[in-house]
């Protein structure tokens, strides 16, 4: 026995020097300097992972949700120690904000929560979405806009960073459903925001899409091709059915996936057809294949991987070279030594997890890439066991639970759930199958834990294909290899940091704001470059880094100060602006905090004079009560502009079909979702209120969503946009997913306090946002405004507005006192905005927005109810965020006394600890107490141990 132990010890020695020895063979070939890069790069420049566990699968308004973070190093494999902020962000199902917030990560996780109490929110299935600043360095694209939108902003930069989107960051989507009638009940329903008008029916219809994928990414000519399809609805939702390009036919094996060998000729046939199992058809055509390149095949088996590359004769062989990466790690060199070469890879001697094989030459193209995917089972199987009833817990009864873990001295997170009011998702992988799996790729996995059933052919076939067809490159190996094709834009933070540009203002007291502002700029060119990968530098976590050169004026002093005004203490930090540039590094703190931001040329500075760096704006009312000499000597407009470079992510992604629907609980009923009526869809258990057909006029009283005055100027000005209340509208909903949004003309009638009027002046719209000067008066008569609670944001107080007509041309006509005016053009007495759209952001570029039925937007803008004025300084002022505050979920203990009859306890999630110690054996006890209902529990157990061990069980 122990002679057997021993061999298969030396077996895996040398798989393992076998395998990884590869590394070394590039020293004396013409693929040093991409090597040399290459491996250097992914233990320098390492990225981050996101897990987010929750406590429970689906929520309903009023309840709220807990969640326990995990971040990881790809370089190590452990527990993140490059960012301890992690931006945790709460989006709705039409894709709007709901709440943002900072958690601080220590030793790669923490926790936090998000009440769903808001003045504005609207069931639906929502997505929680986290990221560190770390991450937003890779996997940028520019978003898709119009040309029109390109005019609104200050210069191109402030443009591309509105613009700027990402391929992959951690998402998750589940089910929040309208506040019950009768508290306990546990009805599905889903009443949706209503959009402002209402689309034809067919705009509903779905079609059939088929999508091919070359393995290796082309196709060549005269070799034999693997081609991977998808055939889905374009919603996502699989399709049943056979691929058909010629005589040959090729089913559909799972989740709509296939794959098909071809030759490629000159005058084959270039379209292939899937037909559906219902018949219906749909074609694609393949890619045009080259004269010129090589093909990459993996094939994965049981205990190791095969790959083969070929390639062209017009190919030099010694020319090209191949690669394996795990997780940005350089795992294998192969130079070609052939037209052909095989290479045999085994399991043992590999990580699990996503691998990458590239071939390129010694130019350092890529010429093949091909993502596949290494299994392990000892990696595959649950690290946590859960001692629990089995049976049916009864009203209030006691639960023991004992966890056993294979390390000891672990926090884990631990959620207890009703299971009978629990949703089952396709939406419901664990740490291990997005650590492994689900963050390597593009899009959403569902149902991910399915690959890790069974170790068989049809599993190994699935996962196979799905790296085929839903590949996206975490590590581009040009991005690592190929010296100046990647830099690093964004900081890694271990407290948040404030980032931005200072502008000039162009003009003097008495002119208007302009656009036309100019950055401010030195006169030396930057040398300064982020870690050099090429001389070994490593990475520090606390880098300043942002890489751009150019001609530059001069430097500023830049002067902050937060201010906490519950511990009435302020933090002071001054720093120079590098090439117009600033960065921040903010000292740790919790809660929100009055931030303030502003900038000043020292050279113009008097001799002696103590510079003011915070100011307030004069009121309007002053102003007009000044001379013309007074105004110019008391002008407080900033000295210099400051726009922050906020990291927050802009936009939003569809949601697919398997994200907005459930899976099947084993005893559910046999049905397919469909359409019930005009304004209910069944999912399974849930029931969505939407609305079809027809059109009618704005709704008032769902609005998409409240922005404070103040607030919403800041994001406008940071936006890179004007002042005014459109740019305000535009900077929050981008290009409305438009191509070429339209100009619409408004006339304004103003009106003189004395009742005459002053004039009539044309005013371009653009974008189709209308601006509204709250709720009418007639509006305000209605049913649904009587007695209304008067905190409420619709409680008439808050709805003041003004009598508008159309004249005979159609255009409007608004009657404005002198005074009124100013309550609506001043900050100073501004409240808030209520924005009123038809735009969904995850429907951007949907049919429905072409043609004539263009979103609709409209921002109403409400002054302080009474009268009352905020301060306005002539420097940058935030609300900016800290840290947010820990909190403890609340667990009832039953051991003594019962509630009452009348006193019922409705928990759905009947424990939940983000911080559960597993003591020195890797041990815990729990007990708990039912809730007031005869149920059967569920456990989830996640965690991260210190040497990278994922911890999960159920």
């Amino acid at each position: 026995m122990k002679k057997r132990h021993f061999t298969l010890i030396m077996m895996l020695i040398f798989f393992s020097i076998q395998f990884f020895a590869q590394n070394d063979e590039y020293k004396d070939t013409p693929f040093a300097q991409y090597m040399e890069r290459l491996s250097a790069f992914g233990q320098r420049i390492p990225q981050e992972k996101v897990f987010v566990h929750m406590d429970n699968t689906c929520y309903f308004l009023g309840d709220t949700i807990w969640f326990s973070a995990y971040t990881r190093e790809t370089a190590t494999g452990k527990p993140s120690t490059i960012s301890k902020v992690l931006y945790v962000e709460l989006l709705n199902n039409d894709g709007y904000l709901v709440e943002r917030k900072l958690i601080e990560l220590n030793k790669g996780r923490g926790d936090g929560f998000f009440a769903l109490n808001k003045n504005i929110q609207y069931s639906g299935f929502h997505e929680l979405r986290a990221y560190t600043r770390w991450q937003l360095n890779w996997g940028e694209f520019e978003h898709k806009h119009s040309l029109a939108a390109e005019k609104w902003f200050v210069d191109k930069e402030l443009e591309r960073k509105y613009y700027r989107d990402y391929e992959k960051l951690y998402s998750r989507v589940f089910p929040v459903y309208d506040k019950p009638k009768e508290t306990g009940t546990l009805n599905r329903d889903m009443t949706l925001r209503r959009l402002q008008r209402y689309f034809a029916k067919d705009m509903d219809k779905r079609e059939p899409t088929l999508t091919l994928y070359p393995e290796g990414g082309n196709l060549v000519e005269g070799i034999p091709n693997r081609i991977a399809f998808e055939a889905v609805w374009d919603d996502g939702e699989w399709l049943e059915g056979w691929l058909h390009h010629g005589t040959d036919s090729v089913p559909a094996v799972h989740r709509g996936r296939g794959i098909f060998t071809l030759t490629p000729q000159k005058g084959m046939e270039s379209e292939v057809t899937f037909i559906t199992a219902k018949g219906e058809k749909v074609k694609a055509k393949l890619p045009e294949a080259k004269k010129e390149g090589a093909t990459l095949q993996v094939n994965a088996e049981e205990n190791g991987v095969n790959i083969e590359v070929r390639l062209t004769e017009g190919i030099r062989p010694d020319s090209m070279a191949m690669t394996v990466m795990h997780e940005g790690k350089v795992k294998a060199f192969y130079a070609m030594d052939g037209k052909e070469k095989s290479v045999r890879l085994d399991a043992e001697a590999m990580e699990a997890g996503v691998h990458q094989a590239t071939v390129f030459d010694t130019q350092g193209r890529v010429y093949a890439d091909r993502l596949f995917f290494v299994r392990k089972a000892e990696k595959e199987k649950p690290t946590l066991t859960v001692s629990a009833p089995k049976d049916e817990c009864k009203p209030y009864e006691k639960i023991d639970l004992e966890i056993n873990g294979a390390e000891g001295n672990t926090p884990i997170s631990l959620a207890v759930r009703d299971n009978y009011s629990s949703d089952a998702l396709f939406d419901n992988g664990n740490i291990m199958t997005e650590m492994l799996l689900s963050s390597e790729i593009k899009g959403f996995v569902p149902e991910p834990g399915w690959y890790f059933e069974k170790d068989d052919d049809e599993h190994r076939q699935a996962l196979d294909l799905l790296m085929m067809t839903q590949g996206w490159r975490r590590f581009d190996w040009a991005d690592m290899a190929v010296k100046g094709k990647w830099e690093l834009t964004q900081p890694a933070e271990h407290a948040p940091i404030i980032m931005g540009k200072v502008y000039d203002y162009p003009w003097s007291p008495q002119e208007q704001v302009s656009n036309a502002m100019l950055p401010v700029m030195n006169n030396k060119e930057n040398k300064e470059d982020g870690p050099n990968i090429d001389k070994g530098e490593k990475h520090e976590v606390d880098t300043d880094y942002n890489k751009e050169k150019g001609k530059v004026r001069r430097e500023v002093r830049i002067h902050s100060e937060l201010i906490k005004p519950s511990a009435n203490e302020t933090a002071f930090v001054e720093t120079e602006t590098k090439r117009g540039r600033f960065n921040i590094k903010m000292p740790r703190f919790y809660g929100d905090c009055v931030f303030f931001l502003s900038a000043s040329d020292t050279t113009k500075w008097e001799e002696g004079e103590k510079h003011q760096w915070i100011k307030m704006n004069i009121s309007q009312d002053e102003w007009e009560h000044m001379s013309i000499k007074e105004r110019i000597k008391n002008y407080t407009e900033p000295e210099l502009v400051i726009r922050v470079d906020w990291p927050y992510p802009r936009f939003v992604k569809p949601y697919t079909y398997y994200q907005k629907h459930l899976s099947k609980f084993v005893d559910a009923l046999d049905y397919a979702p469909g359409i019930l009526d005009d304004k209910t869809t069944i999912m399974q258990e849930v029931r969505v209120n939407a609305s079809h057909g027809g059109m009618r006029r704005l709704d008032d009283s769902q609005p998409a969503f409240m922005l404070d005055a103040y607030e919403a100027t800041n994001h406008a000005i940071d936006a890179g946009m004007d002042f005014a209340d459109e740019p305000i509208a535009r900077s929050y909903l981008g290009d409305l997913g438009l191509n070429s949004p339209y100009i619409q003309k408004v006339k304004m009638r103003i009106q003189s306090s004395r009742g005459d009027a002053k004039g009539a002046s044309d005013v371009k719209k653009s974008g189709n946002i209308v601006r509204r000067y709250g709720l009418s008066a007639f509006k305000r008569a209605l049913p649904q405004y009587i007695n209304i609670p008067k905190d409420s944001i619709y409680h008439p107080k808050y709805l003041k507005s003004f009598y508008y007509e159309k004249d005979e041309e159609g255009l409007i006509e608004l009657e404005l006192s002198r005074e009124e005016i100013r309550e609506f053009s001043s900050l100073t007495k501004l409240d808030r905005y209520f924005i009123y759209t038809d735009f969904h952001p995850r429907m951007e570029g949907d049919k429905r927005y072409y043609g004539t039925n263009l979103p609709e937007t409209s921002i109403a803008i409400y002054p302080f109810p009474d009268g009352s004025q905020r301060v306005v300084y002539s420097c940058r002022r935030y609300i900016l965020p800290g840290f947010a505050y820990p909190a403890e979920c609340y667990s009832p203990d039953y051991s003594k006394q019962t509630p009452p009859d009348s006193v019922k306890d409705y928990r759905r999630t009947l424990y939940w600890n983000p911080n559960l110690m597993l003591d020195k054996d890797g041990k815990a006890s729990i007990t708990l107490y039912n809730n007031s209902r005869t149920t059967q529990i569920s456990v989830d157990a996640q965690g991260q141990a210190a040497d990278g061990t994922l911890l999960w069980g159920k």
